[in-house]
């Protein structure tokens, strides 16, 4: 098992499948959404990390922050990155590591728990605004079945697109099965 402070140092094999899905999701998503809703769209990392591994490669904040600014550019349509991370260590690395993104415009770093960051997001984001969350726990600490609820009555209504990633061992070591 990887130690948490050991998970940034690179990519293990699963995360580079990962990203690139992460990557290739995101470049059909933003051109279909802005252009059919002609809004920009809301995507929210809460789980956000660094942003980058320690031997330099793009962790998912960078990954969508990246593809955000691209269909930004290309259509003039301002998406907006909401990363979250509740650790100030963290926190203050993942600053400075999409510092050009949030120069831009483009990304917004903010404090808090994954669960209450969503909740707040959902609480203000306005009618109508397309939104994909990726929720991407280190084990299972920070899911919260209230908030997954929440997501997906919006989706009900709105459009919400919520990838998830946890790792199936860690779920069953928490619920001891």
């Amino acid at each position: 098992m990887i130690h948490p402070n050991e998970f940034f140092e690179e990519p293990r094999s699963w995360s580079i499948l990962k990203l690139r899905i992460l990557e290739g999701y995101l470049s059909q998503y933003f051109p279909k959404v802005n252009q059919y809703f002609g809004l920009p769209a809301v995507v929210a990392d809460l789980f956000a990390g660094k942003g980058r591994f320690d031997n330099g490669d793009a962790g998912s904040p960078i990954i969508i922050a990246r593809q955000a600014k691209l269909y930004r550019d290309k259509l003039g349509i301002n998406n907006k990155v909401i990363l979250a991370e509740s650790v100030p260590d963290v926190r203050r690395e993942l600053i400075h590591n999409v510092q050009e993104y949030i120069q831009a415009g483009v990304v917004e770093v903010v404090e808090g728990e994954a669960a209450e960051v969503g909740h707040e997001l959902l609480r203000v984001i306005s009618p109508g605004v397309p939104l994909f969350v990726f929720l991407d726990p280190f084990g299972v600490k920070g899911l919260s079945m209230s908030l997954l609820l929440k997501l997906f009555e919006r989706a009900r209504a709105e459009s919400t697109e919520v990838l998830i990633n946890f790792n199936h061992r860690a779920i069953s070591r928490h619920l001891k099965i």
